[in-house]
């Protein structure tokens, strides 16, 4: 046991061996009052598990305070990582600790604008004056598209998309890609591969498609960079020092490490997609029969 009565890991580890080694008494009436002696073990333990994770919530209130992090996001994350830690549906603990995750995720602004302006490289990188277009409006002057594009990129909201065209006729080749929106078709081949929520120990529906490393990080939209996740751990894994990075899971399949903000790594792969092949063979196998 730990100082003044407090329980710690290495105590509890060393019951949930011996309990596990254990064996129940022979006489019967002796398996009724170990029973009754279980369950008063198995309260005292949900017991104590609740106030823990009552004081965890409450202490990583209080040091996102000091960090500043606004009111409404205080409580982010909080109740995944109990849930994590209790190896359930991250977000079951809401009621336990009352973290806002669904209230948090409910008032993050959605929908956004995106205004696309076609300029040279030339104009837009050199003194070049040739006239940019503006989608929906029309021809507008190289130093007004600059100066767009500059406003744009110093709040973090320009991305920059390469159009390549034939330079003698000044036909559109080709466009490459930097959104970070999963085209229709891979989105639904990441939600065939992943099935349910890729967060640890969560069952709940695909409703995002979202990448493992951050696009604004530079994470690229693709198929081993995607991952599907319910909205709720979507949310949580955006908040203050939560990590996620892929790699490729002992079976071989697609994969990814959660690191929590205490430190704790929680890993998963997509789950394995049956063998048509194999399932066909089996099933059409010819039957002995007796006669």
């Amino acid at each position: 046991m730990c100082e003044s009565g407090d329980v710690g890991v290495d105590d509890v580890r060393r019951w949930v061996r011996m309990l596990s080694a254990a064996g129940g008494p022979a006489d019967v009436a002796e398996r009724i009052d170990l029973i009754r002696g279980l369950e008063r073990l198995v309260c005292a333990a949900a017991g104590l598990q609740a106030q823990v994770a009552a004081d965890f919530d409450r202490a990583e209130r209080v040091e996102a305070v000091a960090a500043g992090v606004p009111e409404d996001r205080r409580g982010r994350g909080i109740a995944a990582q109990i849930g994590l830690a209790r190896r359930e549906f991250p977000h079951r603990v809401d009621r336990v600790v009352m973290a806002g995750v669904a209230d948090a995720a409910r008032s993050r602004p959605t929908g956004s604008v995106a205004v696309n302006v076609v300029v040279s490289d030339r104009a837009l990188f050199g003194d070049c004056s040739d006239p940019a277009f503006v989608d929906g409006y029309g021809p507008v002057p190289a130093d007004l598209a600059r100066d767009l594009v500059h406003r744009a990129g110093s709040a973090g909201l320009a991305r920059l998309r390469k159009v390549y065209s034939v330079p003698e006729s000044g036909a559109v080749v080709t466009m490459d890609r930097c959104t970070r929106l999963f085209p229709k078709d891979l989105a639904s081949l990441i939600r065939i591969r992943d099935r349910i929520c890729r967060t640890p120990y969560c069952d709940a529906p695909i409703r995002h498609i979202d990448h493992v490393q951050p696009a604004a990080d530079g994470g690229a939209t693709s198929l081993a960079n995607g991952q599907g996740l319910c909205v709720a751990c979507n949310h949580v894994k955006q908040a203050r020092n939560w990590h996620t990075r892929g790699r490729i899971g002992p079976s071989g399949r697609h994969g990814s490490v959660i690191t929590t903000p205490t430190g704790h790594r929680y890993a998963g792969e997509a789950p394995p997609v049956a063998n048509p092949a194999a399932a066909f063979q089996s099933f059409s196998k010819p039957r002995s029969m007796a006669g």
